[in-house]
């Protein structure tokens, strides 16, 4: 772990902050190691509806510009018990950075994980160099259902693709049987090759930038 001073620093060194794209961050509300499931029942009841509701109004008091707000689920291994969880998490794409508003998206993400409780905050800023890369699969309709992508994601977990977002379409009984639209990872090793083996028939975006884990007291880790 590092002063976000310092990480910052060499970001906006190697970094060259694009306008191109939006500013994430994925927050959550969770303070528990749940499976999917429970994520999911989170996601789509009053647990993502508080978490949205207070979220929005921290952002807005401190003047951030919210583009988009997306609910989703994550997964992840968290640094502290090194245990794999799920999270109900609403992903948030916020206005363009540059090396002024990086300072800030920290400092909104720290404020965020002493209100929700959190571990940490992924924010994703993003550059015209690479230090990290975001890669997202888009479904076709009909979306595939979780549980007929699941060895998929097995495959990739194995290739060092353990941490990702999905993104769900309309409501179901279970996560098993839920409509997945999208998937998200972010890393710095080169991963197309295996997405795109486990997924030929979507669509596959790939954007340049840093993931960067943002802690309660500021400081910062990159992602990977």
């Amino acid at each position: 772990m590092k002063n976000s001073n310092i990480i910052l620093a060499s970001l906006i060194s190697v970094l060259q902050f694009s306008t191109a794209h939006a500013a994430l961050l994925w927050v959550s509300n969770n303070k528990n190691i749940i499976t999917p499931n429970k994520a999911y029942r989170r996601m789509t009841g009053s647990a993502e509806k508080k978490l949205i509701t207070k979220a929005n109004g921290i952002m807005r008091h401190a003047h951030f510009k919210i583009k988009k707000t997306i609910t989703t689920i994550g997964m992840y291994k968290m640094q502290s018990q090194h245990k794999l969880t799920a999270d109900n998490t609403a992903e948030y794409h916020l206005k363009n950075a540059n090396s002024i508003y990086a300072y800030r998206l920290i400092t909104l993400a720290s404020q965020l994980d002493n209100t929700f409780k959190q571990e940490s905050t992924l924010l994703w800023i993003p550059g015209v160099s690479a230090v990290d890369t975001l890669y997202e699969v888009q479904f076709l309709a009909p979306y595939p259902r979780l549980n007929q992508i699941k060895s998929k994601l097995s495959y990739l977990d194995k290739k060092g693709l353990s941490a990702y977002t999905l993104t769900p379409d309309k409501k179901a009984l279970s996560v098993d049987t839920v409509q997945i639209k999208a998937i998200k990872w972010i890393t710095s090793q080169t991963h197309k090759i295996d997405i795109e083996k486990s997924f030929p028939n979507a669509r596959l975006t790939e954007q340049s930038g840093a993931g960067l884990l943002v802690f309660k007291d500021a400081t910062v880790q990159y992602v990977n």
